[in-house]
């Protein structure tokens, strides 16, 4: 159209030259005035345009078809020709970004209801959002784009979430094992003197020791303390989603360490085990972790996973957590799961005293050719396409 508006404005100069009649002036000063009529009714629209995108659905797993909803509103009582949308899906666990366009017109007065859809193959976080709105007028001669303040978003974020593992792993609770904790039983007393449990009368067998003299005196009963029980997390699993390189196997292993972690974690949810779920935040650059006790606490931290990232270089989950790590072990037990684990770090998480004992689970696309720390550390080489019997001998 821009091609054949020119043909005709050039044909309309040389008719106008050639004759000087007022139809030739008419002509030339329609041509040179319809663009400038043209972008004014554009900006008049743009600024009465508002677009909103909206998701049926937060939550889904890999390939599931996903539904966008976008509204475009035109307040105005110019007719908009031509919408240019293009949005933009972009997943935090590769960082990769793809993009799609939408075309449609927005009659005035109106809003327009627009659905599209996409799917993941790989696990993560995904961001919708509207990349740019660009309005064009009947003759695509002119053409505005919409600010973005007038693009609106509301919860456009996705969790492609894991469908957890059918693991039957053997497990164990060490939380009442003496573990350095802040938090004491309610129901249980213990031998930590530093709290105390309650109060009671004495009985055949208590020590001397636990004697409360002052009440004893107050009461004329011999009374006697019970201490705390602490009770520390059984188990903490640490996801490494460093990945050596960007291939399509590379996908499926980060997809492995999330879906592993998580369902060690369901399994130890299942089991009523206190636990902790940790990962590198490659986006604040620290170590995050967070306590799974229920089922809403467990997508916690599936999501808290899948918004890490994935670290420029391997081990960091390692080095972050342990650097301050020292005295007396707050975890029985200490699982890694990571594509790459070096000697380095596997002596720092053996040393670190984090735990009572260590395993690592590290997870490959060829299980001949993934490399194995030189460390006494329980380890597993975890096959990409059989997590479950890969770790079948791993006792949590």
């Amino acid at each position: 159209m821009v091609f054949l508006y020119v043909v005709l404005l050039v044909i309309s100069v040389f008719f106008y030259i050639l004759y000087e009649g007022v139809i030739s002036l008419m002509l030339l000063g329609f041509l040179v005035l319809l663009p400038i009529v043209l972008i004014i009714c554009d900006l008049i629209a743009r600024a009465s345009l508002t677009a909103d995108i909206s998701l049926e659905q937060h939550t889904c797993s890999t390939g599931q078809s996903i539904p966008v909803r976008i509204a475009l509103t035109n307040r105005s009582i110019i007719p908009i020709p031509n919408a240019d949308i293009r949005l933009a899906y972009t997943i935090s666990s590769s960082g990769t970004r793809e993009t799609v366009g939408i075309n449609t017109p927005v009659f005035p007065k109106n809003t327009q209801q627009l659905e599209t859809s996409f799917s993941s193959a790989h696990l993560g976080s995904v961001t919708v959002s509207i990349e740019r709105v660009k309005l064009y007028d009947i003759l695509r001669l002119t053409r505005v784009r919409l600010s973005k303040k007038n693009i609106r978003f509301a919860d456009n974020e996705i969790m492609i979430l894991p469908e957890t593992l059918e693991l039957n792993n053997p497990v164990h609770d060490y939380s009442d094992s003496g573990l350095d904790s802040d938090v004491y039983s309610q129901d249980k007393a213990g031998d930590d003197p530093s709290e105390i449990f309650g109060l009671r009368e004495y009985a055949e067998g208590d020590k001397l020791s636990r004697i409360h003299w002052k009440l004893t005196a107050k009461t004329d009963t011999l009374m006697v303390k019970d201490y705390s029980l602490p009770l520390a997390d059984s188990c903490l699993i640490l996801a490494d989603t460093y990945l050596p390189d960007n291939s399509s196997e590379s996908a499926d292993v980060y997809d492995t360490i999330v879906r592993l972690a998580v369902s060690m974690s369901d399994l130890l949810r299942t089991a009523e085990i206190r636990h902790r779920v940790a990962c590198y935040n490659s986006h604040t650059g620290e170590t995050e972790q967070l306590q799974v006790t229920d089922d809403g606490s467990m997508i916690a931290a599936a999501a808290m996973l899948l918004r890490s990232g994935r670290p420029e270089r391997s081990d960091l989950t390692v080095i972050s957590l342990t650097a301050e790590e020292t005295g007396q072990a707050r975890f029985g037990h200490a699982v890694l799961v990571c594509a790459e684990c070096s000697d380095a770090a596997a002596a720092m998480l053996s040393g670190s005293g984090l735990a009572e004992r260590y395993s690592i689970l590290i997870c490959s696309a060829d299980k001949q050719s993934a490399a194995v720390p030189d460390t006494d550390i329980e380890t597993f080489i975890v096959d990409k396409d059989d997590p479950e019997g890969s770790i079948s001998e791993l006792s949590l």
